[in-house]
């Protein structure tokens, strides 16, 4: 039923444990004598019926949460924007444009991410 990283916790405190059990004590103490009597029998179903009734309350006042965590190792990934507006397109060094220079800065970190990190990188224009 739970993998390695499930489970469930309760919220345990003292007096939820002393309410249980005065809960259940008072269940059977509730039917020991009738009016009108009944049998035996049926004091007992009846008896285990509400004890039924009041573990179920008691079970709802710890308050029980099912935690799951699940692990999942991904890449880093590292979102480059670029600019690729017409300014970008001015040849002003070395005669290339500025976006070719971009490019070629973004080969080269780009080299230098993955030998280092073996991250990835996404270019967002």
């Amino acid at each position: 039923m739970f993998n390695m990283g499930e489970r469930i916790i309760l919220d345990i405190e003292l007096w939820k444990i002393v309410l249980g059990m005065g809960l259940v004590a008072f269940s059977f103490f509730v039917y020991r004598r009738t009016f009108p009597p009944i049998s035996l029998s049926r004091r007992i179903v009846l008896a285990v019926l509400r004890v039924f009734g009041f573990i179920v309350l008691v079970f709802y006042t710890l308050n029980p949460a099912l935690i799951s965590i699940t692990r999942e190792v991904r890449k880093p990934l590292v979102l480059v924007m670029l600019d690729v507006s017409k300014s970008m397109g001015i040849r002003d060094s070395h005669g290339r444009s500025r976006i070719e220079e971009a490019g070629t800065g973004l080969r080269r970190f780009y080299r230098s991410l993955r030998n280092i990190s073996g991250a990835e990188m996404e270019i967002v224009p």
